[in-house]
C-alpha cells in the first residue's frame, strides 16, 4: 500500500479546485493511502470525502503547531505532493520536515532545493487550470491523467444536509436562485444597487432568490434581503452549510470566488462575474456544463465597473442555455 501525502493551503476555492486530484489517485491505485495538508479555515471542504484517508490540519497557533509537526514526521511517506505553482515559506517549511522517498513541488530556483521533482518546469504551456496544474503534479509520481474531468468532488455532511432541509422547509421554498455578494477582496465586489436592478430587471423577481454571504458582509446581506420580498437571508454556521444551499439551488450567481467552483461541482447553471485579468480566468475558470461569464475591461482587477445591463443580458442568456 503506498501512502501519499498531498499539501494544498490556500484559499476555499483551491482545496475545492484540488478534490479531482485524491479520486485520480484512487482510480489508479484503488489501495493508496491519502493524507491531506490543509488549514484550520478549510478542512471542512473535504472532511467527507471518501477518498482521503486523513487530514492533518496545519494552524500556525503555536500551541497547535507542536502536533501538526509531531503528526507530520511520525510517517514516512512514498510520495509528498504540494500543488503550488509558485513559491512559498509555508511550502517550503513544511517539505523539509516531510518524509518521503520522492518529494513532488515547486522549487526556487534562487534556493537549495527542497523537493526531488519540481513539476513546473516540463508543465505544458496548455495547463494553467489550477485542477489541470494539480493533476499533472501527481503525474510526475507515474499517475496516470488522461480523460479525467476537471470538474470539482465535494460531499456533504449530514448535519449541513440537514440544516439546509430545514431551512427550506422553514421558509417553504422547494426552487430557488443562489445569489451570492460577497468575495474574497473589495475588488471581487459587486454593488448591491447594481445586483438589486439585476434581480427586478429579470425573471429572477419572479422567482425566490436565496442570499448568501460572508460573515463580514452579513448586515449588508440581510439590508439587500429586505429589498425584496422575493430575496431570503441565509445565515450559514461553517462553509458546509454553504456547499449544501448550493447543491440544492436551481442556479448560481456570484462574484469570482469559491462559490464558481462549488457550482461546477454540482454542475449548476452559473452566472460569474470576473475581472479583466486574463490569467485569473485561466487558471480559476469555471467548469459547469453551462455557465456564463461576464469580465471587467481587459486587464482591470475589479468587477466593480462591469455595466448592468451586460450581467443582466448574460443572465438571460443563461436562461436561454438552460
Amino acid at each position: 500500500m503506498k501512502k501519499y501525502l498531498i499539501t494544498v493551503l490556500g484559499r476555499y476555492g483551491d482545496l475545492i479546485l484540488a478534490t479531482p486530484v485524491f479520486e485520480a489517485i484512487k482510480k489508479f491505485d484503488s489501495k493508496a493511502n491519502i493524507t491531506v495538508i490543509t488549514g484550520r479555515n478549510n478542512y471542512q471542504i473535504i472532511e467527507n470525502n471518501p477518498y482521503i484517508d486523513r487530514i492533518i490540519i496545519y494552524d500556525k497557533n503555536p500551541l497547535k503547531l507542536f502536533s501538526f509537526i509531531f503528526k507530520l514526521k511520525s510517517t514516512q511517506y512514498d510520495c509528498y505532493v504540494d500543488v503550488k505553482v509558485h513559491y512559498s515559506k509555508e511550502s517550503r517549511y513544511i517539505a523539509k520536515m516531510v518524509k518521503a522517498d520522492v518529494k513532488i513541488g515547486f522549487n526556487n530556483p534562487n534556493l537549495t532545493k527542497v523537493f526531488d521533482i519540481d513539476f513546473t518546469l516540463d508543465k505544458p504551456d496548455e495547463i494553467t487550470h489550477f485542477t489541470s496544474n494539480s493533476l499533472w503534479a501527481i503525474s510526475k509520481s507515474g499517475i496516470e491523467i488522461n480523460d479525467l474531468l476537471l470538474r470539482p468532488n465535494l460531499f456533504q455532511n449530514d448535519d449541513s444536509k440537514e440544516y439546509v432541509k430545514l431551512f427550506l422547509i422553514s421558509h417553504s421554498i422547494t426552487n430557488f436562485s443562489l445569489l451570492n455578494i460577497s468575495a474574497t477582496s473589495e475588488n471581487r465586489i459587486w454593488p448591491i444597487n447594481k445586483w438589486n436592478e439585476l434581480v427586478i430587471s429579470t425573471n429572477l423577481n419572479t422567482k425566490k432568490v436565496i442570499v448568501t454571504f460572508a460573515p463580514e458582509n452579513k448586515l449588508l446581506a440581510q439590508n439587500f434581503s429586505k429589498i425584496n420580498n422575493n430575496l431570503i437571508f441565509f445565515k450559514s454556521r461553517k462553509f458546509s452549510d454553504v456547499i449544501s444551499i448550493s447543491a440544492k439551488a436551481d442556479e448560481i450567481i456570484t462574484p469570482d470566488t469559491s462559490l464558481v467552483h462549488i457550482a461546477s461541482a454540482f454542475d449548476k447553471p452559473l452566472l460569474a462575474l470576473y475581472n479583466g485579468l486574463e490569467w485569473n480566468f485561466k487558471k480559476f475558470h469555471p467548469t459547469s456544463s453551462n455557465f456564463v461569464v461576464i469580465h471587467s475591461n481587459k486587464d482591470s482587477e475589479s468587477i466593480s465597473e462591469i455595466p448592468i445591463q451586460e450581467v443582466i443580458e448574460g443572465y438571460n442568456k443563461l436562461q436561454h442555455n438552460s
